[in-house]
């Protein structure tokens, strides 16, 4: 018994010196978002809860983290970035105006130079370069040399019209000046997107207890809901059935159960989302409590002060582009929930055990979290689509549901030639479909039949 009291009482001593320790750095958390336990701990491959970090590692173990944070900024992400930089499109849309007199000049080749001119000053519209220097006369006076160059490239153009006035010859074009990324990282947190949902696995290991069993249908069913609050997102929950790859191309078009019962309504452009779980019970030893000099020592039987019992959520989500099948991402992650400490007192792991309101509340974090990293996946994926040649047009079949918009510029994917791109304009646009045009009115729109194209952003 006086065993007993004296380690209870040396307990609350530590827990006191934690509480004591962790109320600075919990201010500092506070006033930086971009710190939260979550981002701390993003290099240990597991995440453990907001406050379960305080009775996991007590305030000795989190000041270690933290100091390892701040040592290092360049760890410092932030997921909400919308820029990438040299990964995005940095293209404009410039009309320009070229002319020359004519003088006895022929007709075109008056329309040649007239283009030209155009072109110059529609690359000198999307940037210029002025390079210079100065040198002294033989009278000791100063002359300046400078020359104007096309900081921007023209990609493509189409001639609007050209005429003759007054003995000059004009040409106005339409041109696309700028630079094109080949693996873009363009995200826009407004586009909009549409996941649905598809039967996942939820594996529970069995040294869990029975009381968790339900937790990752739980888990599953908050991030469905999660996805679901996002105004960007269109989330569609088809989570008792699993998908149909259709690995054997065969035509669902005439499928029976297709056609009767209308199951997996998936359109181009939409988001195959699979998720799957698996639950397991853990122990984490506070190893961060021994760091020394941004190293963790070696010890042969390690034994650390208070480890802790957690669940462990090993969460992994597929994510397919709708009816291609194309994998786009497997997004993996693991985090801790811890249950209580581990002690041979039983009085001690009845004390810090956690309650169900707080299992609850973590497995919220964890869902919104998973959300979170989808939608930030999604925004960023380019929009792409194959050309269809239907009567006498290039028709892709994306429209207003995902984002297209009237007049947005689309460039050939798979161009045989990376320094020549092939630009296309959005014409007309309904919710589901979208028709365009080349700029450039001497190519033969048949012959991009089945090509890739990829709208820019």
């Amino acid at each position: 018994m006086k065993s007993f009291i004296i380690s209870l009482i040396f307990f609350l001593l530590t827990m006191h010196c934690a509480n004591a320790q962790l109320s600075t750095y919990k201010k500092i958390l506070d006033k930086s978002p971009i710190l939260s336990p979550f981002h701390v701990l993003k290099k240990t491959a597991e995440k453990i809860s907001s406050f379960g970090l305080k009775k996991l590692f007590f305030g000795v173990t989190v000041g270690a983290m933290l100091s390892e944070a701040y040592s290092n900024p360049k760890d410092i992400e932030n997921r909400n970035s919308n820029n990438f930089e040299g990964k995005e499109d940095n293209i404009k849309k410039i009309i320009s105006k070229g002319q020359v007199f004519i003088n006895n000049i022929d007709e075109n080749e008056a329309k040649r130079r007239a283009l030209e001119d155009a072109l110059y000053y529609a690359a000198i519209k999307g940037g210029a370069r002025v390079d210079g220097f100065s040198s002294i006369k033989s009278d000791t006076s100063l002359e300046e040399h400078f020359t104007v160059r096309p900081r921007s490239k023209i990609l493509d153009y189409r001639i609007l019209k050209s005429y003759i006035e007054e003995n000059i010859y004009i040409v106005e074009i339409e041109a696309i000046v700028g630079n094109i990324s080949k693996n873009p990282h363009v995200c826009k947190n407004e586009k909009p997107i549409t996941i649905k949902e598809f039967k996942g696995s939820n594996t529970i290991i069995s040294n869990m207890p029975a009381k968790y069993d339900s937790l990752g249908f739980k888990i599953i069913n908050m991030i469905g809901t999660n996805l679901k609050n996002l105004e960007n997102v269109s989330y569609y929950n088809n989570k008792k059935d699993y998908y149909n790859f259709n690995k054997s191309n065969f035509d669902l078009a005439y499928d029976y159960k297709t056609l009767v019962n209308g199951d997996q309504d998936v359109r181009y452009g939409d988001y195959i989302y699979i998720p799957n779980i698996k639950l397991s019970k853990s122990k984490v030893y506070p190893i961060t409590y021994l760091i020394r000099d941004k190293k963790i020592p070696t010890i042969e039987n390690p034994s650390y002060f208070l480890d802790s019992d957690v669940l462990r959520v090993d969460i992994s989500i597929d994510i397919f582009n709708g009816l291609s099948n194309n994998l786009v991402k497997t997004i993996k992650d693991k985090y801790l929930i811890p249950l209580n400490i581990d002690s041979n007192f039983e009085y001690i792991e009845i004390f810090t055990k956690n309650d169900d309101e707080y299992i609850n509340s973590e497995t919220y974090n964890i869902a919104f979290d998973v959300a979170r990293m989808i939608s930030q996946e999604l925004i960023c994926q380019p929009l792409t689509a194959n050309i269809n040649f239907v009567n006498n047009k290039l028709i892709v079949p994306i429209g207003k549901r995902n984002g297209v918009k009237e007049n947005q510029l689309a460039v050939l994917e798979n161009s045989s030639n990376n320094t020549e791109w092939t630009i296309l304009s959005v014409s007309s646009l309904t919710d589901n479909s979208a028709t365009l045009i080349p700029l450039n009115s001497n190519i033969k729109i048949n012959q991009l039949a089945g090509k890739k194209t990829r709208f820019l952003e």
